[in-house]
């Protein structure tokens, strides 16, 4: 098993501030670690990219923890909680639901420069 995070900060546009961040952990099995890449998400990207707005690829790598994580300015707030369950959801067909924890909030600005691993030790704290 490798351990993994899915992330997404959002942003206001007209201040520049992070409004949240949001993301849940996984345990990957190894043998499908090319299921959850970049490349084999492409079309779950752009399909909730134009259902919900622009995702910019913003994962911070380690070598301990695999991420995946994104930030956008164009979702509206209201629809953050839907998006991550759709993604939520995407994963759980992929992996199976034991191997995907509960999405939860974080805070944004004390992670702000944290890396991926940083990341999937806030959301273990707060499971």
């Amino acid at each position: 098993m490798m351990d993994a995070v899915f992330y997404f900060s959002f942003y206001d546009s007209d201040t520049g501030e992070t409004l949240s961040l949001y993301g849940f952990n996984m345990a990957v099995p190894r043998d499908l670690l090319a299921a959850i890449d970049v490349d084999a998400l492409e079309e779950i990207t752009e399909e909730l990219e134009s259902e919900y707005g622009v995702h910019d690829w913003s994962s911070r790598p380690t070598d301990q923890v695999f991420g995946i994580g994104y930030t956008t300015y164009e979702v509206p707030e209201l629809k953050i909680p839907e998006l991550m369950t759709k993604w939520r959801e995407h994963f759980i067909s992929v992996l199976g639901e034991e191997y995907v924890t509960e999405v939860v909030r974080l805070d944004a600005v004390s992670l702000e420069d944290v890396d991926d691993e940083g990341i999937y030790q806030a959301i273990s704290e707060l499971l």
